[in-house]
């Protein structure tokens, strides 16, 4: 690679640092219009930990109804109360694990009480 190329310059960075483009700045925080999920409700399965619990904190700040879902319910309802006293929406949290197939089929007969706009199905088996 020539000496001017973006993989030659990365090559020399610390370990976890981003690149920089020459021609984009970065750009930090929620990047979509307030109110963009306004009456909408979005169900995000692992939404309460990791990418899934951030993924439903943006969604909650752009103004969607969330409903997050995962193994451990008390996980689930600190990261719920967590997020709706940030963001003033509410949120529920529904516990269900997806390797459990009656589960899954209870969570679908949940559906008569909401109908989701949206569907994130973040999950990270690990056994």
């Amino acid at each position: 690679f020539s000496s001017g190329s973006w993989f030659h310059r990365s090559a020399s960075r610390p370990f976890g640092s981003a690149p920089q483009s020459d021609f984009f700045r970065p750009e930090e925080g929620v990047m979509l219009p307030a109110g963009s999920f306004s009456n909408k409700v979005a169900f995000i399965t692992g939404g309460g930990t990791g990418l899934g619990k951030a993924m439903t904190t943006v969604l909650s700040q752009l103004g969607a109804q969330c409903v997050i879902a995962s193994r451990k319910l008390e996980v689930l309802q600190k990261t719920a109360t967590e997020i709706s006293s940030l963001t003033g929406k509410e949120v529920h949290a529904v516990q269900c694990d997806v390797r459990d197939p009656k589960m899954c089929f209870d969570i679908h007969r949940v559906r008569s009480f909401f109908k989701a706009d949206l569907c994130i199905r973040w999950v990270f088996l690990l056994d």
